[in-house]
């Protein structure tokens, strides 16, 4: 499984419970802050079966064995990028289950809900690109993509799965990485 965008390792627990024992997870972060505060979760827990990567998505390396799925949970600007969400997907298995969610514009005249969707996107995207419907660039690469009701307005959670094949293209060398 990919944690793409995994910031500081909050959903390792879930995913680790869903992968179980055996599975693996590779975490890839960015952020050389948010990536040592991920690693020492790593490292408290004991998750031998975690492996972080500091590096941008698009940098990602070559994975050892594709993964059978990927999450993209609050990672706007991966999911809109085009050079990362291809070298994503080409670290995946055919039929790979890809989950994404994040903010979303709300109904044009929900103006509450989008002024918070504002406020939170000025803190954690560089553009407000594609909020209408961030996961389009998945439509390219995915098989009927899945609307989840969402608790909250003003975010989103679509599952989907990956056609046949990855994308093909190059695939490029790790800034840093991290395994435990």
């Amino acid at each position: 499984m990919l944690d793409l965008g995994c910031g500081t390792g909050l959903s390792f627990e879930t995913l680790i419970a869903q992968v179980g024992p055996r599975g693996h997870i590779v975490a890839v972060e960015q952020s050389a802050d948010m990536a040592a505060v991920a690693h020492e979760r790593i490292a408290q827990h004991g998750w031998g079966n975690t492996t972080l990567v500091q590096s941008s998505v698009e940098d990602m390396p070559t994975l050892p064995q594709a993964a059978d799925a990927a999450l993209f949970h609050f990672t706007h600007d991966i999911l809109t990028s085009a050079a990362a969400l291809e070298n994503a997907l080409r670290q995946l298995k055919p039929r790979a289950r890809v989950v994404a969610a994040g903010l979303q514009w709300s109904s044009p005249w929900d103006w509450a809900t989008n002024t918070l969707v504002l406020a939170a996107a000025m803190y954690s995207v560089t553009n407000l690109d594609a909020l209408e419907q961030p996961w389009k660039l998945l439509t390219s690469y995915c098989d009927d993509i899945v609307r989840e009701p969402s608790p909250i307005n003003g975010t989103y959670i679509v599952h989907t799965r990956l056609h046949g094949a990855p994308p093909t293209g190059p695939r490029q060398t790790p800034s840093k990485l991290l395994s435990l």
